[in-house]
Formats: structure tokens, C-alpha cells, sequence
């Protein structure tokens, strides 16, 4: 397997650990062609090139706030960074969020930067089919969303993706299966998961994607491919173990 610069992959008994880049190199990837933005040009006004150079030189300013030593910064740490009012940061991490420059802890309410994660997600949706179940374990904020929202963006999904923290699952309608993306953080009650029926979500027609799985006790089946993310210095360590034939036989084709 081909070693990248600032990351390490390493074969363990089926299991993939894949070291994520540092903030700083996540920064200078290269944008795939479906978040780049739209430049103005040919039908702009001068008015609207102004703009637009305006919102992209503020949109830069918040995403150099974000220090090594951060994990997370909120809206108001970010206004003070950058000498911007705490309504137009508002607007630019919102904005930066939904296209994948950051990711929104919904348990915290900050951010922290999230490129390496987007793209590990992305290379999951290569191997996605029916009938699979990941678990997604990790701290607030080490990425378990981020890493959806670039699943969900390679499936070819691009509404807004957010952590189902309240309503405990979500579904999305792909063309070619659904998944159900659920968010245990806050279940505490066995039965509502016999109320709710949500064993019934995990079938042979269904990808089902579950954050802080632990959280529901041995209620859930035994996960296809085992997702654990941690922050670790300027970026992330995810292990992705398979515990079933299913799993295994996906790990073996993700993508370098």
C-alpha cells in the first residue's frame, strides 16, 4: 500500500489505522470540483467580484484561527481572533460547515478543522453496499459526523448533514440504498428502541451508520466495520476494524 505523506497506513488482523493529516496540510489539499466554489466572472459585476473576494478573504481569515493547539473554538473565540463581529463569523463557519471546511460539534456547540476526515469518508462510500453496519465511536468532536458528511457527499447527497443528536436517527434516500444515520449520544432508555422499531432498520437493504454505538449497550448487532476516531496532535488516528465476513470483504477493497 502506498504511504502518503503525513499519513501512515498499517495492516493488523483485518483491521486499517490510518493516522489523518495535520490541520495545516489539510488545508493546502487540493478542493474537489463539487465544493469548489463558484467564481464570479463573465456575467459579475464589479460589485458582485468585490463581494465575493470579500466573503473569501473573511472565510480564510476564520480557518487561520485555528491553532495546532485548539480542538475546538466557538463563534466567540473565532470573533476574537479575527476582529470580525460574532454575526458574520456566525455566517462564514455556517457556510464553511456546509462545504466541508469544518465540522460542528452539536454537543458542544464549536468547531474544529476537518478535511482529512471528509476524505477518509469518501473513500468509505467506495465500498458502501446493502446490508452494511458501521459504528462510529470517538470523544465529542474527534469527527464521527464530519466523517458522514463526506460519505454522504461521495454518495452524491448534498443537502445538509447534521448529527440526529435529538432525534436519535435520520434517513437518507440515496439512488441507490438507504441509510439511516443514527446518533445515540443522548438514548438512555432501552425501550425506546423496541418502541421506535429500530431493529427493523438494520436489513439486508439498508446501510445503517451509528455514532457512540456504546451508548446502546448490546441492543444494536454486531457491526460490519468497527470505526474508532481520536484526536491525536494536529489531526486524527481512525482505526477501522472488520468483525464480520461482510466487513472484512469491504476493508479489503477501501481505497488507498
Amino acid at each position: 500500500m502506498t504511504v502518503r505523506r503525513g499519513e501512515s497506513i498499517a495492516f493488523v488482523q483485518q483491521q486499517k489505522i490510518i493516522t489523518g493529516e495535520s490541520s495545516m496540510a489539510m488545508t493546502r489539499k487540493k478542493v474537489p470540483e463539487s465544493r469548489k466554489p463558484v467564481v464570479p466572472g463573465g456575467g459579475g459585476t464589479p460589485k458582485q467580484d468585490r463581494h465575493f473576494v470579500t466573503a473569501l478573504a473573511r472565510g480564510l481569515d476564520v480557518l487561520s484561527c485555528f491553532r495546532s493547539s485548539d480542538k475546538l473554538l466557538g463563534n466567540q473565540d473565532i470573533a476574537k481572533r479575527c476582529g470580525l463581529p460574532k454575526s458574520t463569523v456566525s455566517r462564514l463557519t455556517y457556510t464553511l460547515t456546509r462545504l466541508g471546511y469544518l465540522h460542528y460539534s452539536e454537543e458542544v456547540g464549536k468547531y474544529r478543522l476537518g478535511m482529512a476526515t471528509l476524505a477518509l469518508g469518501s473513500r468509505l462510500a467506495h465500498v458502501i453496499e446493502p446490508g452494511l453496519y458501521m459504528a462510529l465511536s470517538g470523544d465529542l468532536g474527534s469527527g464521527k459526523t464530519t466523517l458522514t458528511r463526506g460519505l454522504l457527499r461521495a454518495l452524491g447527497y448534498r443537502g445538509k448533514v447534521k448529527s440526529p443528536t435529538y432525534t436519535l436517527v435520520e434517513l437518507y434516500n440515496l439512488s441507490k440504498l438507504d441509510l439511516y444515520h443514527f446518533d445515540f449520544y443522548r438514548f438512555n432508555d432501552p425501550q425506546e428502541w423496541h418502541d421506535a422499531g429500530f431493529r427493523d432498520y438494520f436489513e439486508p437493504r439498508n446501510v445503517c451508520l451509528v455514532e457512540w454505538p456504546e451508548r446502546a449497550l448490546d441492543l444494536p448487532p454486531v457491526p460490519d466495520l468497527r470505526i474508532s476516531l481520536r484526536v491525536e496532535g494536529e489531526g486524527r488516528r481512525v482505526r477501522i476494524a472488520a468483525e464480520t465476513e461482510h466487513g472484512k470483504r469491504c476493508l479489503e477493497r477501501l481505497p488507498d
